[in-house]
C-alpha cells in the first residue's frame, strides 16, 4: 500500500539525519517507525481497556502470590 503524508520540517530533518547516519533508506526507516509506533499505540489502548475492566469491576488485580496459588504453583 502506498501512502502520502506531510511531515513537519523537524521530523523530516530527523528522519534524513538518521538515514544518513545509519545508511538505511528512508522508506525502511519510515516502515520501522510506523511498526514500532503502532505497536506502542496498540499496547497503550490494550492497557486502557484493561484499566476500564478493573475500574468497572469486570477484572481484578491480584498479587503474584495469589496467581501462583490459583495456578497451583504454590508448592
Amino acid at each position: 500500500m502506498s501512502v502520502t503524508i506531510d511531515l513537519s520540517p523537524e521530523l523530516e530533518a530527523r528522519l534524513k539525519a538518521l538515514a544518513a547516519e545509519t545508511g538505511e533508506p528512508l522508506d525502511k526507516l519510515l516502515q520501522l517507525s510506523l511498526e514500532h509506533g503502532l505497536e506502542d499505540l496498540e499496547d497503550y489502548h490494550a492497557a486502557l481497556a484493561a484499566m476500564r475492566r478493573i475500574e468497572s469491576g469486570e477484572s481484578e488485580i491480584i498479587s503474584a502470590e495469589e496467581m501462583e496459588r490459583r495456578l497451583g504453583l504454590d508448592g
